[in-house]
Order: structure tokens, then sequence, then C-alpha cells
């Protein structure tokens, strides 16, 4: 997954890339935590979530319900585990 400020690129399965158009419609910030929301072209609405506050270096992408569907990293891929994990 590649994000770009107005489209981010998948590739899937089969190594094909596909690629979708989205708008920012949210942002809320809560204890330094970040989430933003995004609407996609077709109408599909996800929140991005960095859990860990003041670090957007890793984060979790969550369906319209919040419930987690990918977890993304800068540079690395980052497991559910690596974001919750105790310092």
């Amino acid at each position: 997954m590649f994000f770009n400020a107005k489209d981010f690129t998948v590739r899937n399965s089969s190594g094909k890339k596909e690629k979708f158009e989205y708008s920012q419609n949210s942002v809320q910030i809560e204890n330094a935590v970040s989430t933003y929301g995004i609407q996609l072209d077709d109408g599909r609405n996800y929140q991005i979530n960095f859990p860990k506050s003041n670090d957007e270096s890793m984060g979790i992408i969550k369906d319209e319900n919040g419930n987690p569907i990918y977890t993304i990293g800068r540079k690395d891929f980052v497991k559910h585990e690596d974001i919750f994990k105790f310092n």
C-alpha cells in the first residue's frame, strides 16, 4: 500500500496494482493520538488511526465501524503486535 496526498495504491494477491482516490473528511486528536477519516471516490469510508501519541510512523486502517483491517508503516511492514507492544 502506497499513500499519496489524494490517492493510494494497493498491490493485490495476483500482483496487479489498483489505485484509489480519496478525500480526507475528518480529523480527531485525543491525548495526542490522531485519527483521520478518509472517503474513497466510490463512497467507502475508512479511519487511519495512529495509536501511539505523537508518532505517525505506524498506524492502523479501520473500516467505517472501527474494525482494524490493515496495519501501515512509513518504512517497514508492521504487525499489529508491533504497534501495541510495551516499550
